[in-house]
């Protein structure tokens, strides 16, 4: 059964639901752990912020020895800038005017490097760099099997024409004083771990996504193109990746808080989950069901990441064996009991969910509630939150 870490320090009365709850000790633990995991793979630790979206959660990812953060779009590069973070990689396409015109004044503030896979979007970004005198680093975005953005692996000859590219506004970088762009190096996102059905199956992923990588590098290494870094990985494939020889960095995000999703993948286990959704039953219509004040506006829809669907219900409920979310409304949550064995949450008291994605549920509430070891500590803002821009 999994046990409640928030609802012992809750004053329940008068605690206003629902609301999403940081179990701080875990929270730390989880950052120590993948701190420790990249520093004895040698590679360095690059997390992906939008999971969290929150600058004191970063501090302490700082703190505990991370190289810079990656975010997936602009207006979470500003926040964290604007917040001292000065090591950024955006990996997410620039394509638009008005997104390289807010990538160049990111720039002109921090060290910034963001994702290409496309010859027309290569020279844009460059243009935009010599004429604003900023400096931004290209890593061009390779597929490893997620079927999303990026050049496949295999395709060489594109690979090696748009780094080719890049190298050649390099050149011409390092040629003029001014600003340009330079080449980082292979960047990918092997999400479709996600997808998998066992802890094997992610650890064969991972695997592939640094060999694929390492292999491309050769690759272009052989046509004299020279690759000076390989980042990958996610929170699913973290401690495998980081130890494929060449890999330089890794960005997991969603480790800081775990999940329902990380749990059925095997990658952590229930008390690793550190973010928890605390809900009120409002209505208990008949002896087998009871809703509570969380809807799919507080728990999102996502019954696993990159549209996989490996999880029943949108939350267990902490505590009760056998009980979770069944279905969502945008206000209502649908609790039904699987037989008569198990009780249900009476009208009024409050419950403590695991989200499916703690992604999304962060993403649409405006402050996280913090518990400590000796009980409540207060509200730490989503800094960006809703920043998808």
């Amino acid at each position: 059964m999994v046990q409640p870490l928030v609802l012992p320090f809750i004053h329940a009365e008068w605690f206003e639901t629902p609301a999403v709850v940081v179990h701080r000790p875990t929270l730390d633990r989880n950052i120590a752990r993948m701190a420790a995991l990249a520093a004895d793979a040698k590679v360095a630790l690059r997390p992906h912020v939008k999971a969290h979206k929150t600058v004191e959660i970063a501090r302490r990812q700082r703190m505990a020895g991370t190289q810079g953060i990656t975010v997936a779009k602009l207006g979470e590069a500003e926040v964290f800038a604007e917040a001292g973070f000065r090591d950024i990689t955006v990996a997410y396409p620039v394509i638009s005017a008005v997104k390289r015109d807010r990538l160049a004044a990111l720039a002109a503030r921090a060290r910034v490097t963001t994702v290409a896979d496309d010859l027309e979007q290569v020279d844009l970004l460059a243009r935009m760099a010599e004429e604003r005198a900023v400096t931004v680093g290209l890593w061009l975005k390779v597929d490893t099997g997620l079927y999303r953005c990026g050049i496949p692996t295999a395709e060489e000859d594109r690979a090696a024409a748009v780094v080719s590219r890049i190298l050649l506004w390099e050149k011409r970088w390092r040629e003029e004083p001014g600003g340009g762009v330079y080449f980082a190096g292979l960047l990918t996102h092997a999400g479709h771990a996600y997808g998998a059905e066992s802890k094997e199956e992610v650890e064969a992923i991972a695997e592939s996504e640094g060999e694929q990588l390492a292999a491309l590098k050769k690759a272009l290494q052989m046509r004299g193109l020279p690759t000076p870094a390989l980042s990958a990985g996610s929170t699913p494939t973290a401690a495998r990746v980081s130890k494929v020889p060449g890999i330089s960095e890794i960005r997991p995000g969603n480790y800081v808080f775990n999940d329902r999703t990380q749990v059925r993948l095997g990658v952590a286990n229930p008390e690793d989950c550190s973010l928890r959704v605390v809900a009120r039953v409002v209505s208990r219509p008949t002896p087998d069901r009871c809703v509570i004040d969380a809807g799919s506006k507080t728990l999102a829809l996502d019954q696993g990441a990159h549209g996989s669907s490996g999880l029943e219900g949108f939350g267990v409920v902490c505590g009760k064996e056998g009980l979770r979310v069944t279905r969502l409304s945008e206000e209502h949550g649908v609790i039904e009991r699987p037989n008569s064995r198990v009780e249900l949450p009476r009208v009024g008291q409050v419950v403590e969910l695991i989200p499916n994605h703690a992604c999304p549920v962060v993403n649409l509430t405006r402050r996280l509630g913090v518990v400590g070891e000796a009980g409540w500590e207060g509200w730490w803002s989503v800094d960006a939150q809703g920043r998808v821009e």
